[in-house]
């Protein structure tokens, strides 16, 4: 926890898009949740062309959907999604129109990671 699902078209990013988008992410949220790097998990599903519409035309949508633990504030969510849609541009050049970025909350009593149920939100274990 937290798990990116960064959804494209097929071809859309290249395998080295996906990994700089991958070290992105873990800078990004590790900056702005203040949480060890290792909770920080994505994954890169696509789907074929002519899949996806904006309004009733095809279109080449790219979202990123963040499951994250509840309890971070209203500020820290708004700096968070900022920060994905700024890096989403600025690592493939798609459009406004596009693009979909959304963070969903999950009770920490509600999602395990290593093994063990997440904490509550300022209580994680810090790296030694």
């Amino acid at each position: 926890m937290p798990l990116y699902t960064v959804m494209t078209q097929d071809g859309f990013l290249s395998s080295g898009q996906r990994d700089v988008i991958a070290a992105e992410l873990v800078r990004i949220h590790t900056a702005a949740m203040n949480v060890p790097a290792d909770f920080v998990h994505s994954i890169f599903p696509t789907y074929s062309r002519n899949q996806a519409h904006v309004a009733e035309n095809h279109s080449p949508v790219a979202s990123i959907l963040g499951v994250i633990r509840a309890g971070h504030t209203s500020e820290e969510k708004t700096r968070l999604v900022q920060a994905l849609w700024k890096m989403i541009q600025d690592n493939t050049g798609i459009s406004d129109s596009d693009l979909s970025v959304a963070l969903q909350e999950v009770p920490p009593s509600q999602a395990i990671e290593n093994g063990g149920i997440m904490p509550d939100v300022g209580h994680e274990k810090k790296p030694s």
